[in-house]
């Protein structure tokens, strides 16, 4: 009964708000326009200037060939990744409450763009 009248104020307010809201989700107070897809995607975005504008954190998700790397070349290569973050294959943006999180999965393709560049390390 409760769900019932859930769904009935949802479309009502769908109806409202010139909105076609074919599925509302109770459990995550979400509204979908299609129920098939998820609520969050999970997949890379382009780069976009006006999110990098907004980026407080980052995070860097490492493949497993890289797991016996010392952790000054694991930050070496994290910063330079970071920094050329318009190069990168797998990129997302991910919201947070004050901005959003940059979310880098490193590919052999990046590892080999990295170790082409004759780029040094950068001083801290």
């Amino acid at each position: 009964m409760l769900q019932a009248g859930i769904r009935s104020l949802a479309a009502d307010l769908g109806r409202r708000l010139a909105w076609p809201c074919r599925h509302f989700d109770a459990r995550l107070h979400l509204f979908h326009r299609n129920p098939s897809t998820p609520a969050i995607a999970n997949m890379a975005d382009k780069f976009d200037p006006y999110r990098e504008a907004l980026v407080m954190e980052i995070e860097t998700v490492w493949p497993a060939e890289c797991r016996d790397w010392t952790p000054d070349k694991r930050a070496d290569f994290e910063h330079r990744l970071h920094a050329t973050a318009s190069h990168a294959t797998k990129l997302q943006y991910i919201r947070t409450h004050t901005g959003f999180c940059r979310r880098i999965v490193v590919t052999p393709d990046d590892l080999a763009r990295l170790a082409s560049t004759n780029v040094d390390a950068p001083s801290r």
